[in-house]
């Protein structure tokens, strides 16, 4: 009685499977692995990617408050900006009411100046962690 026994093998090549199958009738099973060749040439197949786009609950309002005496009043009112001068993120100068002129220190948070903090404002006058040019703390601190 003749066996007719069939085989079939899976070879990893890169990142794509190929599969080699074979058919032999009255062979051993390694006899028939042996006849098997190679296949001629095998591509990779194309990797996909997915780009999401960013989502953003930004408003689309300037990321910066803008470096203008006008933005500064708003964060001074009442009081009346003269001057400013801008460093990432803070705004120094002069303003005055009706009984002084003074010099300030303001912060952008979210687009809009604020008046910095009274710790803030020390650290700028007296140590300088920020590194803020000699001339911006002067226009912060001189009042």
């Amino acid at each position: 009685m003749t066996t007719s026994t069939r085989f079939a093998r899976l070879a990893i090549v890169g990142m794509a499977a190929v599969a080699i199958a074979g058919c032999s009738s009255n062979a051993k099973s390694s006899d028939a692995a042996k006849k098997l060749k190679p296949a001629a040439s095998v591509t990779k197949e194309a990797k996909s990617s997915t780009t999401t786009a960013p989502t953003s609950s930004s408003t689309g309002a300037p990321t910066t408050a803008p470096c203008t005496t006008a933005a500064a009043q708003t964060a001074l009112a009442p009081d009346r900006a003269i001057d400013i001068t801008c460093n990432g993120v803070f705004a120094a100068g002069s303003a005055s009411n009706p009984q002084v002129d003074y010099a300030y220190l303001l912060q952008d948070v979210n687009g809009a100046w604020q008046k910095a903090s009274t710790t803030v404002q020390n650290e700028v006058c007296t140590s300088n962690p920020q590194g803020l040019p000699a001339s911006f703390v002067a226009s912060a601190c001189n009042d």
